[in-house]
């Protein structure tokens, strides 16, 4: 008896700890909202739901050119956020609209 208690709380130990373990390092899935405008060979998008915030976004050429001017909702992570303009991966894409609102930052 004791023995399968002492197998049941290790059990539980290891499962805890794996959980808090990749809870750590799994990004956090985030939501933008923003223009796209390209400056050299990186995109950035301006958050216009925080217009002083801006996104260099990581993804291909191929998948951000068609976006540049673009009013989009993109969808990913923080890679690092000690970078200005922040660094974001990309995950996806939503196509919002083929010009900015008026006074949104391009």
């Amino acid at each position: 008896m004791n023995r399968r208690f002492r197998a049941s709380a290790v059990g539980a130990i290891v499962s805890a700890t794996i959980i808090a373990v990749s809870a750590q390092t799994t990004p956090k899935t985030i939501h933008l909202v923003g223009c796209v405008q390209k400056d050299g060979g990186a995109y950035i998008l301006k958050d216009t739901r925080a217009p002083d915030d801006s996104y260099r976004l990581d993804a291909t050429a191929e998948d951000l050119e068609f976006h540049v001017g673009h009013f989009v909702e993109v969808v990913g992570s923080i890679t690092d956020a000690a970078t200005n303009p922040v660094r974001f991966k990309v995950a996806s894409v939503i196509y919002l609209s083929q010009t900015c609102p008026p006074g949104a930052k391009k």
